[in-house]
């Protein structure tokens, strides 16, 4: 198991602000942008998932999510 939590990014003033995001079934979409950029920096800064990552010999796809 990969646990990937917002409380885990570095830069702590993004993490603060996606902290006071409510839950919500909808979102608007310069926030489920905001999201998804932070997933990706999360995973790409976890060790776990990057240990992973060497296992499976897998490389990460391109993204379209812009940084």
């Amino acid at each position: 198991m990969i646990d990937a939590d917002f409380e885990a990014l570095s830069d702590r003033a993004e993490r603060e602000a996606l902290m006071r995001i409510p839950t919500s079934w909808a979102l608007d979409a310069a926030t489920v942008a905001r999201i998804r950029v932070a997933a990706k920096t999360l995973l790409a800064e976890l060790a776990s998932f990057q240990q992973l990552l060497r296992d499976l010999r897998a490389r990460p796809r391109a993204s379209k999510i812009a940084p």
